[in-house]
């Protein structure tokens, strides 16, 4: 998802990739993709198939609700203000994106669910940022929360 983030040009193009690849991550997890890769270790990333079907629901429900629309046209109009004084432009906008990147690439190397946990600490660290730039709520943050709360084990 994050491994092959690419530069942009321009910070606002930035950010909006970087929430459509939280949305892809949070929709990966809902229906089994992202793990996938990892069924042959054992499956160390276990879900209580309740909770992974109530999280497809509320997945499915923000899907359709447009928020993503709404998030991108504030991000749009986002003024340079707003991208300085959170740090959402420049080399802290690059800092936090490598930081998503490698905690990522941690998780990939060594799959289990103290690792994906980080790795979603690190998705906070720019999501959180960019959520409190903008008058979007927090939806998107705690689909991304509630991912970190469906492995089971360690």
């Amino acid at each position: 998802m994050f491994e092959e983030m690419a530069p942009h040009d321009d910070d606002r193009d930035a950010l909006a990739d970087f929430v459509a690849r939280v949305f892809d991550l949070i929709a990966a997890i809902a229906y089994g993709e992202y793990f996938e890769r990892f069924d042959y270790l054992g499956d160390p990333i276990r879900f209580e198939d309740d909770d992974l079907a109530l999280y497809r629901a509320a997945v499915d429900e923000f899907r359709d609700s447009g928020y993503l629309d709404r998030l991108f046209g504030l991000i749009a109009e986002m003024s340079t203000d707003a991208i300085v004084l959170h740090g959402l432009g420049g080399r802290q906008l690059q800092a936090k994106r490598v930081m998503v990147q490698r905690g990522e690439q941690r998780f990939l190397a060594r799959p289990s669910g103290r690792l994906f946990r980080r790795f979603l600490q690190g998705v906070d660290v720019l999501l959180d940022s960019l959520l409190s730039a903008v008058p979007a709520g927090t939806a998107l943050s705690e689909l991304k929360d509630m991912a970190g709360l469906l492995p089971r084990g360690d």
